[in-house]
């Protein structure tokens, strides 16, 4: 399984709250979303202070390196494309 972006992270800790909220208990609530108790609190530690505008900055942060990210690949691509027609073996 691949590890959960902040936004997941945030929408399980907001939904285990609400369940303890609402009378369960943690273990039970952590257990009906799939985590434990254990990496509820690691989580918490994590994001601790992000607010949901946070969870979206995280996000947008993500989807802006994701894009710098491919145009550095593209980039590095074309250069070693030009060094491969400069030495002639293309």
């Amino acid at each position: 399984m691949s590890r959960p972006k902040p936004p997941q992270m945030a929408s399980a800790l907001i939904e285990v709250d609400r369940l303890v909220a609402s009378g369960h208990p943690l273990a039970t609530a952590a257990a009906l979303m799939g985590i434990s108790p254990t990496t509820y609190y690691r989580w918490r530690r994590q994001l601790l202070g992000v607010s949901k505008a946070g969870v979206a900055r995280i996000r947008d942060l993500e989807r802006e390196n994701l894009r710098l990210r491919r145009i550095v690949t593209d980039k590095t691509l074309e250069i070693e494309f030009l060094r491969e027609i400069s030495r002639g073996t293309y």
